[in-house]
């Protein structure tokens, strides 16, 4: 009887247009790559180094000064919070330029304007990854890519109340009523 209620809420779901909301705690990030910009010398480098080994997800750092990018590889088990590495940055006074993130390939479909639920935020995926072996995002989010690129995007995802604000809406969930969440608006 159980399942033959949950196969009649998934139909009158499925047929209704409900949004379906993906919520899994299974995506699993491996490492991350930023961009930083501003860096001007190895000073500037070892301030972002030393504001980047304070983030408690982060395992180890690698630079490459010619391009002010840091791989960062994630703790097991542990969750990336793309606003916690951009205070870091900002904090040492530089920007980010772009966060790329390294997600472990999963056997689950990405569906296109859906939304994922993660720790204690929500993926919104603008853009479904190419193949299954290549999971690599970039949050393309107010603060992580260029004002000009946001700004196109913004008027790109303008049914999106969600890419504005940069929190959960009508747009990310069926329950009007649930608390709301950061969202960051990810392309594969």
């Amino acid at each position: 009887m159980k399942t033959l209620f949950l196969i009649l809420i998934s139909f009158l779901s499925f047929h209704t247009g409900l949004k379906a909301q993906q919520t899994t705690s299974a995506l699993t990030v491996q490492k991350a790559e930023l961009q930083v910009n501003g860096l001007t010398c190895s000073m500037c480098n070892l301030s972002v180094y030393k504001a980047l080994q304070k983030v408690s997800f982060v395992d180890s750092i690698k630079t490459q000064l010619n391009s002010s990018v840091y791989t960062l590889t994630i703790k097991p088990g542990a969750y990336i919070d793309p606003s916690g590495l951009r205070k870091q940055v900002e904090d040492a006074g530089f920007s980010v330029g772009a966060l790329r993130i390294f997600f472990q390939p999963m056997d689950i479909a990405l569906v296109k304007d859906e939304h994922v639920s993660y720790g204690n935020f929500y993926f919104h995926v603008l853009k479904t990854p190419a193949s299954k072996e290549s999971w690599i995002a970039e949050i393309k989010d107010k603060k992580f890519i260029s004002q000009k690129e946001y700004n196109r995007l913004r008027k790109d995802l303008s049914q999106h109340h969600c890419y504005e604000s940069g929190m959960t809406s009508a747009c990310c969930t069926q329950d009007a009523n649930k608390e709301s969440k950061q969202v960051y608006h990810l392309s594969f």
